[in-house]
């Protein structure tokens, strides 16, 4: 290709055992972006009502409790809707805990690269 370097590149197709050591990163990548998602989504709709508020752990019974001495109570359809959204995130959260558990007892029992790289992103502060 008369000195480009660039004008050919080689593509290397993972195997489907490194594929399917992949899939569970993937997994772990989408749910972390659900996640955040749904906590944008509630929050969006808190504004929305005039509430600037991070979501709390007991976010069902404050919501049922946010209307006393506020001026603006949520409607029926945006207090559904922000439940709904609750039980999404938690959803989301849930089986995130559950991936991560089923990556660190992989690594547990495998000793490969692939894996060695999932702890590693694993322990990462600021990743998830």
């Amino acid at each position: 290709m008369n000195g480009e370097r660039r004008a050919v590149s080689v593509l290397r197709v993972p195997t489907p055992d490194e594929e399917d050591q992949r899939r569970l990163n993937k997994e772990r990548e989408r749910l972390i972006k659900e996640r955040g998602a749904h906590v944008v989504r509630i929050e969006s709709l808190l504004v929305r009502i005039g509430i600037h508020m991070p979501i709390v752990r007991n976010f069902p019974e404050w919501l049922e409790n946010v209307g006393d001495g506020l001026a603006n109570e949520p409607g029926s359809d945006i207090e559904a809707e922000l439940l709904w959204e609750y039980e999404r995130l938690q959803l989301a959260a849930r089986q995130l805990e559950e991936l991560l558990q089923g990556q660190k007892r992989r690594v547990e029992e495998e000793d490969t690269k692939a894996t060695e790289r999932i702890m590693t992103s694993i322990q990462s502060k600021g990743i998830g």
